[in-house]
C-alpha cells in the first residue's frame, strides 16, 4: 500500500455552474447599470451592461459571477445577474472545488471529501463543558471508503468515539497514483465548539 499522510478538514462537492444569466436592475429605467470588472487580483471597472442584457456564465469565484466576454473572461457581482429576465432569481452556483493537494515526494493526489456528516456532541461533554478537536487517523480505500481509524488526539467524555462514528460514515474521492485509485493514510480534525447547556 502507498503510504500518504495528510491533514484533511475541508469539503468541497463539484456541481454544474448555470450557462446564462440576465443582468437585473430594479426597474427598467434603473440609472445604475451592472459593472463588469476585470479579474483578480485587482478588479477594474471594465464596462456597463444594460438591464435585461443576456450573458454567459462560465463559473463563480467567491462572491463574483464570472461571465464569457469576447476578450476573456470577466466578473461581475452576484447581484447584478439573476436567472430569468422579468424578475430577480439569485444565481446559485457553487464554488469550484479545491484543486487536489499533491504529495510532491510521491505524486500522489490526496484524497477529497465528498460527503461529511457531523458528529455529535454527547450529553456528558455538553455536561463538563468539553470542547476542542479530535484528530483522526485513517486509510481512504480505493473505493473512497474510510477504514483502519483510530483516534491521534481525542477529548474523551464520549467525543472520540463520537468522531470515530461519524468519520466511519464519510465518503471520499480516492487518492490517485498516476490517475489510478491507491489507499492512502490520512488524517482529519473535526471540531467541536463550546456549547451551552
Amino acid at each position: 500500500m502507498l503510504q500518504c499522510l495528510f491533514l484533511i478538514a475541508a469539503l468541497a462537492i463539484p456541481l454544474a455552474a448555470q450557462k446564462v444569466a440576465y443582468v437585473y436592475c430594479t426597474s427598467p429605467d434603473s440609472r445604475v447599470p451592472a459593472i463588469v470588472y476585470s479579474g483578480p487580483p485587482i478588479f477594474l471597472p471594465l464596462r456597463t451592461l444594460k438591464c435585461g442584457e443576456k450573458v454567459q456564465v462560465a463559473g463563480r469565484r467567491e462572491s463574483w459571477i464570472v461571465i464569457a466576454s469576447s476578450d476573456g473572461e470577466h466578473y461581475v457581482p452576484m447581484t447584478a445577474l439573476s436567472q430569468q429576465k422579468d424578475r430577480f432569481v439569485p444565481i446559485n452556483i457553487p464554488l469550484p472545488p479545491e484543486p487536489r493537494l499533491t504529495d510532491r515526494r510521491t505524486g500522489i493526489a490526496m484524497p477529497r471529501i465528498t460527503s461529511n456528516p457531523d458528529a455529535e456532541y454527547t450529553d456528558a461533554a455538553l455536561k463538563a463543558g468539553v470542547h476542542g478537536s479530535v484528530i483522526v487517523k485513517l486509510t481512504v480505500g480505493k473505493d473512497g471508503s474510510a477504514r483502519d481509524l483510530k483516534v491521534m488526539n481525542g477529548l474523551g467524555y464520549g467525543l472520540d468515539e463520537s468522531a470515530m462514528k461519524a468519520v466511519q460514515s464519510w465518503k471520499f474521492e480516492p487518492a490517485l497514483k498516476d490517475g489510478i485509485p491507491v489507499d492512502c493514510a490520512i488524517a482529519v480534525e473535526l471540531d467541536f465548539p463550546p456549547k451551552r447547556h
